[in-house]
């Protein structure tokens, strides 16, 4: 059996203690990256509505981060049959490169993506950012290849009134050219014609009687 000598036994040694050195790095680094702020837009989301996500990647880690940036969206999305996805235009861009050192982050909005997520079907929908990133190599002087992923989900609720059966306000129905008569009102709401300037407005059915009997407004039977 072959014995090291001491100078063997310390030049493994200090591989070693390098290897441990860079795994403990690289767990710190793991450790201190997190997702924050994680919010969908609108707060009430209807079936057909087309809804914005954000989040914010921290790097509180000790190590300089490259984050994978596609599209103008450091971030990907995993999404249940709840929502469904349409292509708004091409990507056929370089995305700029998202470096972040020790203390600092990047916010991500799917407003940015190429892609447009929309509320398919009603029940709770659940979507998980992924963000994924690459610590710096000393050794290199670069970031290694080896991507490393970093999610967290978040749950909202799809309802199932349709975005299109919600009238549009009757102030921009009126200014999108449709006649203060015609103007179309929620279900429960009663219309009427403001006697100051003949724009319309939609309110209960006892406030618009209070206010055609004081003559600011004209109650419309239809």
């Amino acid at each position: 059996m072959k014995i090291m000598n001491t100078t063997q036994i310390s030049a493994l040694s200090l591989l070693v203690l390098l290897f441990m050195s860079s795994y403990v790095l690289s767990a710190q680094a793991d450790a201190g990256i997190s997702i924050i702020n994680l919010k969908v837009q609108p707060y009430a989301v209807r079936v057909g509505d087309v809804f914005v996500i954000n989040a914010t990647l921290v790097n509180n880690s000790p190590n300089t981060i490259n984050v994978f940036n596609a599209c103008s969206m450091p971030f990907t999305l995993e999404l249940d049959n709840h929502t469904a996805s349409k292509l708004k235009r091409v990507c056929n861009w370089m995305s700029p490169r998202v470096i972040l050192n020790p203390g600092e982050s990047v916010t991500g909005s799917t407003m940015n993506s190429q892609i447009a997520y929309v509320a398919a079907s009603p029940g709770t929908a659940n979507a998980t950012v992924i963000f994924s990133y690459s610590a710096f190599n000393p050794t290199s002087k670069d970031f290694n290849n080896n991507f490393t992923h970093v999610s967290k989900s978040i749950l909202f609720t799809v309802s199932d009134q349709s975005a299109a059966s919600v009238a549009k306000s009757p102030l921009a129905q009126f200014r999108s050219g449709i006649t203060a008569k015609d103007t179309v009102c929620n279900e429960g709401l009663e219309l009427v014609i403001k006697a100051e300037d003949g724009s319309p407005a939609c309110m209960s059915a006892n406030t618009a009687q209070k206010l055609t009997e004081r003559g600011w407004a004209q109650l419309l039977n239809k």
